[in-house]
């Protein structure tokens, strides 16, 4: 610390009274208390220290910086009292040996005291030794000054710079500070390695001397801010470096106003240049791209509002640009398509991407259907900031699709009117179908079809064009559109009929003909409309008008038959509203379930009787010399019959089953020999489809079982059959693998495989639910009561298995279950030993078991109460090669076989006056007077519920067959019985 006169002085002065003290008390003590005042009032701080490290002297400063009193500073231990413990030792050490005389002592130092609160002070010291009389060190005085917050500030300061120097060198532009004068007080360290030199060859030169300049640049930012005084901004290239500059140039002005200093910044831009002229050069392509595209596109901005469309876009929906620039989208929208276009606009605001259909309104009112490929766009923040897409033009091909997808609707339409023709019917209610069904499918306003017979007058009693002259003239004649439509022209305009339109409000119509093979006209079909026919509406129309012919033509023919479908129809319907009953009291009540299935069982005889006169009539009156037509009819009505029995088998055994009254068999069967008879049930199904059908049984398989062969069939058949009904092309594979076994029982896996239409996955869980098909159009295309699997999935689980199911839509399904059997006494493989493979050349298969007598001596007893099922029994037999006679109960039965050699009985259960089984009973008991009691006697019963088999074997009956009784199955059975007879 510098020190003033005055302190110089006061120094002096004490030095001077101490080493004076010796002369006179008196005096020395006024002096020493003068010098106490001057000291006190000095703002220097002044101390003494004795060698024993005692305080012998303070004034009123040094107190004041310690904060405390004088009494508590004097005599205290300076070094213990007043100094951190951190730097104690070390200063005590110096004090000593400056004592000892070993050290001079330091003029100027700074240092640190402890004050009275513990905070340490920063003090600068100027010292000097005392010595006494005889020259000897007796301690120190010390001036000093408090220059703590000036440290402090010093701190700061020093930190401040060193953060604006590391502030500066992170910045990658040059920062540099020159003087007006344009020497160089300094750069960050990105302009000493942009210039490649050091601080110390910068600092103090002139900018332009580092660049080979006498003189400033006028045009550089520097130059122009010292005139301008302002902050000025230029960007410059150096050929030289090849690199373009940004440079920027900030005055510092004094309080004057004057420039003090100029703080420059310079960038290097030539990545920004060469960015943006790629940047350029890529807009440039890209607006030529725009231009030049397709397709029409667009931006929009987070409103969706246009901020830009290219010119292909305007052309599409016949606007200006500047038209569509900021109209929101949906004001070129039709209002139905808002809701989705919203929805739309949603997604592209959550960020999704999408392609999807649009309809835009043109400035014309017209349609513009496009395919809009839309993304979003986002901002620098990742926030929403609008949509681009693309539109192709797509009105073309939508107009054609539209005109496609009309003409195939109406073909399917005209197909269904069609089939929906071919359906029995009274001929007035199939031409209302055709009039209505043309109206609707042609979008006509009239249509009208009159049948032309000789003589046959019109609504206003005329001939129809049988009189051109005199009183039978029609009054209406010149405006009659029944004359107008059998003229057979069919065209949009001609000169009578333009007059006619006038009248009518019409534009165009089309008559047809009805015509006959052999040219005669049966009728015409008449079309009026008030828009114009074209010419594929037209050659539709054509077609049809010959359905219309075949229809008229073959209803009269059609009476008996299609009298025969209505009470197959309406048997039908009788039990489908049976059934629906039963299924809606199942839906109320369990008890109701149990009800319904009662109900049906008891049915049974009631249904099949009249049901075998039906399918037993369709099938002769198939035998009859019918035309390709009515032959069609006779074969839907035939396969329409057997489906009505299969449904009442379905049920019924359904119903058993719901009672718990369905019991499994138990008999000795060969298995393989069910797997082919199963086989050759399917194999004529197959051969109709073309199709494969192969059974394979592994040789691990034991043959010789005991269960319930028939129901096993039943299982197989209804699986074979399902693939067989839903497969188009391929083949069906049956498998047979062994499960399990031990020594007493096999479980058996089974499965049936094809490669049909499949089954979709969500659909796999209601396969093996009652009166369930995976979807309405199955049923419709198929057929089905969707029993089938129900009851499979019942007798698979009474044969102790289980039953799945495994597909892929489209390609193909596999039906599998397992049943458990008893084995017999022995076991059989195959002949060889290994896998057996039975497979059917489904072009050789004939009808099995098709009886054919060559012996007409043969005669057949029938014990038959009902007339019909008297003739269907006869007219069976006749067709097989042979005689038969009927009786009318069990009496005349018995009677017959007493005076005529029969050579087999059908015998039906249930008659007047003596029934089957008395009649049977009778004829086999000891003493009966029947001419060959042993005859074969064969059950002919509507009886088809468990046990009623058990209970005609029991009569004494050697077999048994349910009405309505197939040929095939009769065929069969005589085959079988006729044979024995006659060997015996």
């Amino acid at each position: 610390m510098i020190m003033g006169d005055e302190d110089e002085y006061l120094v002096t002065k004490v030095n001077g009274s101490i080493s004076k003290r010796a002369q006179a008390e008196p005096s020395l003590q006024r002096d020493k208390e003068q010098a106490k005042l001057y000291l006190d009032i000095a703002a220097t701080i002044t101390i003494s220290i004795n060698r024993d490290h005692t305080v012998s002297l303070i004034n009123q400063a040094g107190c004041h910086l310690l904060g405390c009193s004088e009494d508590e500073i004097i005599g205290a231990n300076w070094f213990e009292r007043f100094l951190p413990a951190r730097v104690r030792v070390e200063v005590e050490q110096i004090f000593d040996h400056l004592m000892a005389g070993v050290v001079e002592p330091v003029k100027h130092v700074e240092g640190r005291v402890l004050i009275r609160n513990g905070e340490e002070r920063i003090v600068s010291w100027h010292n000097t030794v005392l010595k006494d009389e005889n020259g000897n060190i007796a301690g120190t005085l010390s001036c000093g000054e408090d220059i703590t917050e000036r440290k402090r500030a010093e701190e700061k300061i020093a930190s401040s710079e060193a953060l604006l120097n590391a502030t500066l060198d992170s910045i990658p532009d040059i920062i540099g500070i020159q003087n007006p004068d344009h020497t160089i007080v300094r750069y960050n360290r990105a302009g000493y390695d942009f210039l490649r030199l050091e601080p110390n060859e910068v600092i103090g030169k002139r900018c332009y001397e580092l660049i080979g300049r006498d003189s400033p640049c006028e045009k550089c930012a520097t130059t122009k801010a010292l005139k301008t005084k302002k902050i000025e901004h230029i960007e410059k290239y150096l050929p030289e470096c090849g690199i373009y500059l940004d440079c920027r140039s900030n005055p510092v002005l004094n309080r004057d106003g004057e420039v003090e200093f100029i703080v420059e910044q310079i960038r290097d831009i030539s990545e920004q240049k060469h960015s943006e002229q790629v940047l350029r050069e890529s807009d440039a392509r890209y607006k030529r791209i725009i231009e030049t595209a397709n397709e029409g596109i667009m931006i929009v901005d987070d409103q969706f509002r246009y901020s830009f469309a290219n010119q292909k876009l305007a052309d599409m929906l016949g606007y200006h640009v500047d038209e569509m620039i900021g109209q929101p989208i949906n004001s070129f929208l039709f209002e139905e398509d808002l809701i989705d276009h919203n929805a739309k606009m949603r997604m592209r605001a959550s960020g999704a991407s999408s392609q999807y259909e649009r309809r835009f309104r043109r400035k014309d009112g017209g349609s513009c259907w496009t395919i809009v490929s839309a993304t979003p766009l986002r901002d620098e923040f990742g926030h929403f900031a609008g949509s681009f897409a693309m539109l192709a033009d797509i009105t073309e091909r939508k107009q054609i699709d539209l005109i496609r997808a009309s003409s195939l609707e109406r073909l399917e339409r005209l197909n269904l009117l069609q089939q929906a023709l071919l359906s029995p019917g009274k001929l007035e209610q199939k031409l209302k179908k055709i009039t209505n069904g043309v109206v609707e499918i042609f979008g006509a306003d009239l249509c009208r079809i009159w049948i032309v017979a000789p003589g046959d007058p019109c609504d206003a009693g005329c001939m129809h064009a049988a009189a051109t002259a005199g009183p039978h003239v029609c009054r209406e004649r010149d405006g009659c559109l029944r004359l107008l439509a059998s003229s057979g022209r069919h065209a949009n305009t001609d000169e009578e009929f333009n007059r006619l339109a006038k009248q009518c409000g019409l534009v165009s119509f089309a008559s047809y003909q009805l015509r006959l093979p052999d040219g005669s006209v049966l009728g015409v079909m008449a079309l009026f409309s008030k828009k114009p026919i074209t010419s594929e509406e037209d050659a539709q129309l054509h077609i049809l008008s010959n359905t219309v012919t075949q229809v008229i033509q073959t209803a009269r023919a059609d009476e008996e038959l299609i009298e025969t479908l209505n009470e197959a129809i309406r048997l039908n319907k009788y039990l489908n509203e049976q059934t629906a009953r039963a299924n809606e009291m199942a839906d109320l009540a369990r008890r109701a379930s149990a009800a319904k299935s009662e109900f049906l069982a008891n049915m049974s005889h009631e249904i099949r009787t009249p049901l075998n006169g039906i399918i037993g009539m369709i099938g002769l009156l198939q035998d009859m010399n019918l035309n390709a037509e009515q032959l069609e009819y006779a074969k839907i009505a035939s396969i329409s019959g057997e489906i009505l029995l299969s449904l009442i088998n379905d049920i019924l055994d359904f119903s058993k089953i719901e009672a718990h009254k369905l019991a499994l068999e138990t008999l000795e069967f060969d298995l393989r020999s069910v797997l082919e008879n199963t086989t050759n049930l399917l194999a004529i199904g197959a051969h109709e489809k073309n199709l494969e059908l192969i059974c394979i049984v592994e040789p691990t398989v034991p043959s010789s079982l005991r269960g319930d062969p028939g129901r096993l069939r039943q299982i197989l058949v209804n699986l074979g059959s399902n693939a067989i009904k839903f497969t188009e092309k391929g083949r069906i594979a049956i498998c047979v693998g062994l499960e399990s076994e031990d020594e007493a029982s096999a479980a058996i896996r089974f499965s049936v495989s094809d490669t049909g239409i499949g089954i979709p996955a969500e659909r796999l869980d209601i396969l093996f639910t009652p009166f369930t098909q995976v979807d309405g159009s199955t049923t419709r295309k198929y057929g089905g009561t969707g029993l089938g699997l129900a009851i499979s999935k019942q007798l698979v689980e009474l044969m102790g298995g289980r039953i799945g199911v495994k597909s892929v839509q489209d390609k193909g399904s596999t039906f599998w279950f397992t049943a458990s059997f008893e084995k017999q006494m022995h076991r059989s493989v195959t002949p060889d030993g290994k896998q057996g493979t039975i497979k059917r050349d489904i072009d050789r298969i004939k009808d099995p078991g098709l009886f054919r007598s060559s012996n007409s001596k043969i005669r057949i007893l029938v014990a038959e109460d009902n007339p019909v099922n008297q003739k269907v029994a006869r007219a069976l037999l006749a067709k097989l090669g042979l005689q038969s006679d009927v009786v009318t109960n069990g009496q005349e039965a018995v009677k017959a076989l007493e005076s005529t050699p029969y050579d087999l009985v059908l015998m039906d259960c249930q008659m007047p006056e003596m029934d089957g089984y008395e009649a049977t009973r009778t004829i086999r008991q000891p003493g009966s007077r029947a001419l060959n009691p042993r005859i074969p006697i064969i059950a002919m019963t509507a009886l088809a519920l468990q046990g009623d088999r058990e209970k005609c074997i029991q009569a004494g009956m050697n077999d048994f067959i349910s009405k309505p009784v197939l040929r095939r199955d009769l065929s069969r059975m005589l085959d079988r019985w006729l044979q024995k007879a006659l060997d015996g």
